[in-house]
């Protein structure tokens, strides 16, 4: 599997947790959920100094996710 698809993958229940562990829907008022980590959540592309596009970050992903239920992700990795 290369390094992009290995990326996904392992990404992938870490987003699928946060998206179905939001709580009630009905809240208006705006949450913030902070992801604070290392190079995963930083993005970064191995063997480089930089980084994933947002729509490929998973923190990116989340934040698409998530929006349309008054969250916002701040990525602090």
């Amino acid at each position: 599997m290369n390094t992009y698809k290995t990326y996904l993958h392992s990404m992938n229940y870490m987003l699928q947790w946060h998206y179905h562990n939001l709580g009630d829907e009905s809240v208006t008022a705006m949450k913030e959920i902070l992801c604070f980590g290392d190079s995963n959540t930083y993005g970064l592309i191995p063997g480089t100094k930089d980084r994933y596009p947002s729509e490929v970050r998973w923190t990116g992903i989340l934040a698409e996710r998530v929006r349309e239920k008054n969250y916002l992700v701040s990525e602090e990795g």
